[in-house]
């Protein structure tokens, strides 16, 4: 495998580039891959209607992480 050596400390983003043009891999598509929830079921049509969450983030799994963020710190407060 060629890894070009240079004089700056790269980014690990910027090393994974630099690796995939050297071995001349096609790039993954995110819609190649299976996206699963947090039960485990397949998401097949990602949520575009809230630009600030993630796409494959379901919107109850939104709501239920807040809940468990608020009880979370409800459970800190009272010991």
């Amino acid at each position: 495998r060629f890894v070009p050596t240079y004089p700056c400390a790269l980014g690990r983003s910027e090393q994974d580039a630099l690796t995939l043009i050297a071995t001349n891999e096609p790039p993954l598509s995110l819609r190649s891959m299976q996206h699963l929830d947090r039960d485990g079921k397949v998401i097949a049509d990602p949520d575009r209607s809230n630009p600030t969450r993630a796409r494959l983030e379901r919107p109850l799994d939104t709501i239920r992480g807040f809940e468990a963020a608020i009880e979370a710190r409800r459970g800190q407060n009272i010991l």
